[in-house]
């Protein structure tokens, strides 16, 4: 564990070497913000009229997709989590006040990133057998590129290391490990029982395993509750 820790961090420091990592967000940012002529202020009322609109509207939903609410809350539970809540506090805590500033400056220019990564989202998704839609960067990295001699290969790269990064890094590790730690501590100072860590882990990993099982469907039906 301790050598994969160590080639994790000599990882992370290649690549979060000082203002490459922000530096390379800003400027695909920018050139989306250029390109599209200033999108996400453009159409910011019409984002939020749809937003809210999918949020009180009832619809159902076709086959092989999901209502407009169900993707609006999964979208949501993917995105809300540690690092927007203490990702934030250890900016500031770290960094001081401006880095609020600079924070404010990539929401600025990422509203553009990840408009055009819903835009080829949507237009480069395919249907499965099953009739279920199926898109995400290896689907528009593949129909995208030109060149499948060099699309196959990222895409497969994209994959494989989006998967390590949510099985190692911010994904599910630290989402699990807080859930489980704030588990242990409930029941300490509730009850005044000493619960083992290793319990909530089972129960989270059955509990996520029987919605995972579902599909699509059975996951934007429980973030839909949630």
């Amino acid at each position: 564990m301790e050598e994969l820790t160590n080639q994790i961090l000599a990882v992370d420091s290649f690549v979060w070497q000082p203002y490459l990592m922000p530096l390379i967000l800003l400027l695909t940012g920018g050139l989306i913000t250029v390109r599209t002529g200033l999108v996400q202020v453009r159409r910011f009322p019409l984002a939020v009229r749809m937003v809210f609109a999918s949020a009180f509207k009832k619809s159902t939903a076709q086959d092989g997709t999901i209502t407009p609410f169900q993707a609006l809350s999964t979208a949501l539970a993917s995105t809300v989590g540690n690092g927007n809540i203490g990702g934030v506090a250890t900016a500031i805590l770290i960094g001081g006040p401006g880095a609020i500033f600079w924070m404010w400056v990539c929401a600025a220019v990422g509203m553009a990133t990840k408009y055009a990564e819903a835009l080829l989202g949507v237009h480069f998704r395919v249907t499965r057998e099953t009739g279920e839609l199926a898109a995400g960067p290896m689907y528009y990295i593949t129909g995208g590129i030109p060149y499948p001699s060099l699309a196959k290969p990222l895409a497969h790269a994209f994959a494989f290391f989006g998967a390590v990064a949510c099985l190692l890094g911010t994904g599910n590790m630290a989402q699990s490990n807080t859930v489980a730690r704030t588990f242990v501590e409930a029941a300490q100072t509730i009850f005044d029982l000493d619960v083992p860590l290793w319990f909530p882990g089972i129960l989270i990993t059955v509990v996520v395993g029987l919605v995972l099982l579902g599909g699509i469907k059975r996951i934007a039906a429980v973030a839909e509750r949630l």
